[in-house]
């Protein structure tokens, strides 16, 4: 299907997206760079620079990686629900995430804004308010690794161990749809508080 895509428009970012993506899953991590630099360059919404930049960390060039993140912060609000997550899960700045998934949830009331909202409260302290807009994005089913993986990591810092394991299960069932910065919360994060 790809090939099919790039076949038609060999520039085209989305489809590149995707396939560094695969790349980076499978471990090929020197071509995914290759593919996520053409397809950031095409497309600099704070998506393709995030996973530009895990893939650069995947390969040590961790200044390239800084940079990447530097413009992601300074230019990624034209996407505030990307920009909320790519902050909540590096720690860059919790308050800053909590004010852009607020106001993006104005905007897009849907099951992935409401989860970007849930982890930055989550990150930022505010387990409470975070477990009760995470029940509301899981209340509808979708199947999505960076849901489980935040519905655990809120289940666990709220004091429910069970939730957080049966979240985390599922997290590792789609762990091949998570950027390498998600799997290191994946790893670590389930058992520890969002603040440690």
């Amino acid at each position: 299907m790809i090939a099919s895509a790039l076949q038609y428009v060999p520039n085209y970012a989305a489809a590149l997206l995707v396939r560094g993506r695969i790349q980076l899953a499978g471990d090929k991590r020197v071509d995914a760079v290759a593919t996520l630099e053409t397809a950031a360059r095409l497309n600099p919404l704070p998506e393709y620079r995030w996973t530009l930049a895990d893939a650069l960390r995947q390969v040590n060039r961790v200044d390239e990686a800084k940079a990447v993140e530097a413009q992601l912060v300074r230019e990624g609000a034209d996407d505030p629900r990307t920009l909320a997550l790519f902050l909540s899960t590096r720690r860059v700045d919790d308050e800053k995430a909590v004010d852009l998934a607020r106001q993006e949830l104005k905007n897009r009331g849907d099951v992935f804004t409401l989860d970007a909202l849930a982890w930055s409260l989550a990150r930022a302290g505010k387990v409470g308010e975070a477990s009760a807009l995470m029940t509301r994005a899981l209340a509808e089913g979708t199947q999505d690794g960076r849901l489980f993986l935040h519905a655990a990591v809120i289940a666990a810092a709220d004091g429910r161990p069970a939730d957080a394991a049966r979240w985390a299960r599922k997290a590792r069932t789609f762990r091949f749809t998570l950027l390498p910065s998600e799997l290191g919360v994946l790893r670590t994060g389930i058992v520890t508080s969002p603040r440690a």
